[in-house]
């Protein structure tokens, strides 16, 4: 995949993007969009667009900037979001309603998961203060 080639090529080099300096920490690629972690946020672009808005990011020479965060790669949490959106789309046809208890199960595990993303982040400012 070109696209994948080229963001890997950026990994761990210095842009200048929209007027700020940026430092490409890891990226990930999904079927609808591509996320990139850099040192300043986390950028995320419609995969349709991503050949174009990747073309914005000029090489630029920076100080060491710090990262965010490294994205993850964790199979688990992909199965989750699948199971979301196959949820949606079975609650969208005729006699959706009968998987109302099912999705509301999976809402309340998403939300779950969500909390405990927060508190590791505020744990993560916390040690890098």
């Amino acid at each position: 995949m070109l696209l994948e080639s080229k963001l890997q090529k950026m990994k761990g080099k210095t842009f200048l993007h929209k007027t700020n300096t940026k430092k490409i920490i890891d990226y990930k690629i999904s079927e609808e969009e591509v996320i990139i972690s850099t040192d300043v946020n986390l950028i995320s672009i419609k995969i349709e667009k991503a050949e174009e808005a990747l073309n914005e990011f000029l090489p630029a020479e920076s100080e060491n900037p710090k990262g965010i965060m490294q994205l993850p790669h964790d199979k688990r949490w992909s199965n989750l979001k699948d199971a979301a959106y196959s949820m949606i789309d079975k609650l969208q046809t005729e006699g959706g309603e009968k998987h109302i208890p099912r999705a509301n199960a999976i809402n309340q595990t998403i939300g779950s998961i969500v909390g405990l993303m927060k508190v590791e982040i505020e744990a993560i400012k916390l040690t890098h203060r």
